[in-house]
């Protein structure tokens, strides 16, 4: 619904999107290289979510991002709530 419809539907809650959302999708046999190459091309004032994948590598990428790009960069668990 968020990308679709621009609302965000959670429970009781439903509000317009006020941000840009956009999904990338890639080839879930992607390297290090070809993610990090990704990575580079990324505006710098973007929220990067790293979720799919083995949480240390998630979280292994998203330190990466933070450190080598100076991006904003987490690996969010299940459950996990986070502030856009």
């Amino acid at each position: 619904m968020l990308l679709n419809q621009g609302r965000l539907v959670v429970d009781n809650l439903d509000k317009p999107a006020n941000c840009i959302v956009k999904q990338f999708r890639f080839s879930g046999h992607a390297g290090r290289t070809q993610l990090h190459d990704y990575l580079r091309k990324i505006e710098t004032n973007a929220k990067v979510f790293t979720v799919h994948g083995e949480p240390e590598m998630c979280k292994t990428l998203s330190t990466w991002a933070q450190q080598e790009l100076g991006l904003e960069a987490t690996a969010p668990r299940i459950n996990d709530t986070v502030t856009l």
